[in-house]
């Protein structure tokens, strides 16, 4: 037998075997990762767009001015800003862009020609009748969706990661006319 090395260092074929093992462990891991990270995108652009329709709500109580949330299905971005001949002091636009794998839906009808449907928050809290009532977050690779759907004109919207039945037709049909299908 032999002693204890002198330095109490590791043999470099030990070094091997565990760079070995770390090896096989990440390439198991690596996909599961990957759709921790997609599933962490989608639901953190849900949450900023909820924050936004309850900051647009804030913004027309406390500024007396009605505010517009708007939805691009073709830019895939959204945003926030006082009504076209409102203004306030501090008053900005907001604009937010989607990441490349996520996309922003809504039902066809509720959308302009330009693909954009918008949230009209009136100074007495109210979300206007003619207000989109849902729309969608959707990551592009596997289809993975979120909901932000008007609760009711008072209490505005909530986050539905499973969009029920119903919502889900319209996603469905959805789907297939912005695929060509």
């Amino acid at each position: 037998m032999r002693g204890p090395r002198p330095g109490g260092g590791f043999t470099l074929m030990e070094m091997i075997l565990v760079m070995a093992v770390l090896a096989t462990v990440m390439a198991l891991a690596a996909p599961r990762l990957s759709r921790f990270v997609g599933g962490r995108r989608l639901t953190e652009e849900a949450r900023r767009a909820l924050a936004l329709t309850r900051f647009g709500r804030n913004q027309a109580v406390s500024q007396g001015v009605p505010m517009e949330l708007w939805i691009g299905t073709r830019s895939r971005s959204y945003g926030l800003a006082p009504v076209a001949g409102y203004s306030f002091e501090g008053a900005r636009q907001i604009v937010y862009s989607l990441p490349d794998d996520l996309e922003i839906r809504a039902d066809s009808e509720s959308l302009d020609d330009e693909g954009r449907g918008t949230v009209l928050f009136c100074p007495d809290g109210s979300i206007d009748e003619g207000s989109l009532k849902h729309f969608f977050l959707v990551r592009v690779k596997d289809g993975e969706t979120v909901a932000l759907v008007q609760k009711d004109p008072i209490n505005g919207y909530v986050i539905v990661d499973e969009p029920d039945v119903d919502i889900q037709e319209r996603l469905d049909v959805l789907a297939r006319t912005s695929h060509g299908k």
